[in-house]
């Protein structure tokens, strides 16, 4: 218990705890060895995994995770081909990575004839060099990811289901 003496000078109290404080022992070091995983970007949609994968090299499994690194290389990233069947954002890419999209007539989802599938853009954020990006006819709605892509010059977007911009702005 402490006691309670009187500081005469200051008119004040102060506390005299008779038990020796302990020395504080030093935290424990991290671990040198970095969790593997923290390399990999999460992205949770098959299809833009896909779309990725094969925006890096077209022999990529479309299932193979996709590092930081490799998200960084990236200036552009299109589910179209172009003619010499590489990813591509021109009139000519006429082909699409997601092979033929399915029709979406009769469903609740039917806003737009077809879609190839897309849902989420999460994992793009970390593209930090994309200049050009085109996945127009999915069913994106969520562009958040895209906010702090300050390199972005050329969106093509249409026929998605995009109702908030303001992650652009």
């Amino acid at each position: 218990k402490a006691d309670e003496k009187t500081n005469s000078e200051s008119g004040g109290f102060f506390f005299v705890n008779p038990t020796p404080t302990p020395t504080p022992k030093p935290n424990p070091k991290p671990d040198p060895t970095p969790n593997p995983e923290d390399k990999y970007v999460n992205i949770p949609d098959p299809l833009f995994l896909k779309v990725i994968n094969k925006n890096l090299d077209p022999n990529r499994p479309d299932d193979q995770k996709v590092t930081k690194e490799e998200m960084e290389s990236l200036t552009m990233i299109s589910h179209w081909l172009d003619d010499e069947g590489k990813p591509g954002i021109k009139d000519d890419a006429k082909k699409s990575i997601l092979g033929t999209p399915r029709s979406l007539e009769g469903t609740p989802e039917y806003k737009f004839s077809v879609s190839y599938g897309i849902k989420s853009i999460e994992g793009i954020q970390y593209a930090k060099n994309l200049t050009h990006l085109k996945l127009n006819e999915n069913e994106i709605s969520d562009i958040t990811p895209l906010k702090d892509l300050k390199k972005l010059e050329y969106l093509e977007f249409s026929r998605n289901r995009v109702v908030d911009v303001m992650p652009l702005k």
